[in-house]
């Protein structure tokens, strides 16, 4: 069983919620207090899982139990929050998200966005949420078999092996998933949402060059980005920090470290397979890693 955890402690904080908000230019008394009340729901939610999956590991000893931390979230705070663990449970984060997904037999979540991933590829996906009452929650309970209390999630997995496929169900996927169907492409939609968005704004590429550092101000530069990635696990800090400076440089690398032209064209060439479609791209290099693709 693979187990997605859908958010990190730090993202919890009201730090972390007041600069974001006032990030996007959306910042006031009353809009704080709302996100910090679906925040309250989404840390029960994330506790309540780590919980659920070690008594499931405790219960059935015979079934492998794999939990991948969000890319956001800390080792130390895995570690903290799961103490002891038994053999059969296994804390990893390591590759790519979708090989695990195609690995495992069930999938288990609890409001993570990997959910969609699992619906696509048609995996036994269970959904654990005890705190759901909010909208933004409102998707995950397309999706069956859904729980919101632990007994009776705990009593499904003690008798995993006798329960029906026809159990797995997702509903209402084309309206929570636009392009789900092979004949729909999603960037048509996105482009319809940002004319309409943003119809008043002016494009235009920003470049950024890249310099080079002499080795002297290379070691600074560490030395000040360990200095910073310390003092941001306490909180008192974080609020005299501008947002940009609030995600570590480990959690920004967790996602990728780079992005190459031949990567690109490689993946192009295999949807073209699948999709079936005989269009020929040409990739151009904005910046280190930004590209923009066009037809040719």
């Amino acid at each position: 069983m693979f187990v997605t955890g859908h958010f990190a402690l730090s993202q919890l904080e009201p730090s972390y919620v007041k600069q974001s908000l006032k990030r996007t230019g959306n910042y006031t008394l009353n809009n704080f207090r709302i996100k910090m009340k679906v925040i309250e729901k989404l840390k029960k939610n994330y506790y309540s899982l780590i919980d659920l999956t070690k008594n499931i590991a405790i219960q059935n000893k015979e079934l492998t139990v794999i939990f991948r931390r969000h890319p956001s979230e800390n080792d130390k705070n895995i570690k903290v929050l799961f103490g002891k663990i038994p053999n059969n449970l296994k804390v990893i984060y390591k590759y790519p998200v979708t090989p695990w997904l195609f690995s495992c037999r069930y999938h288990l979540h609890s409001g993570c966005q990997t959910s969609l991933e699992s619906v696509v590829l048609k995996k036994n996906m269970i959904t654990y949420m005890p705190s759901h009452s909010d909208s933004s929650f409102s998707n995950y309970k397309s999706f069956s078999p859904f729980f919101s209390e632990k007994k009776k999630c705990l009593s499904f997995f003690k008798n995993i092996n006798n329960q029906n496929n026809n159990l797995f169900k997702y509903n209402n996927t084309s309206q929570i998933i636009v392009n789900i169907k092979k004949n729909i492409f999603f960037y048509k939609e996105f482009i319809k949402f940002i004319k309409s968005e943003f119809n008043d704004l002016n494009s235009s590429y920003v470049y950024k060059k890249k310099y080079k550092n002499s080795f002297l101000k290379k070691i600074v530069l560490d030395i000040l980005s360990n200095i910073k990635n310390i003092i941001i696990q306490y909180e008192f800090f974080r609020n005299l920090l501008p947002y940009n400076m609030l995600i570590s440089k480990q959690t920004k690398l967790a996602k990728f470290s780079s992005l190459q032209k031949s990567e690109i064209l490689h993946y192009l060439k295999i949807f073209s397979k699948i999709y079936n479609y005989k269009i020929r791209f040409i990739v151009k290099k904005i910046s280190l890693n930004v590209f923009e693709i066009s037809r040719k």
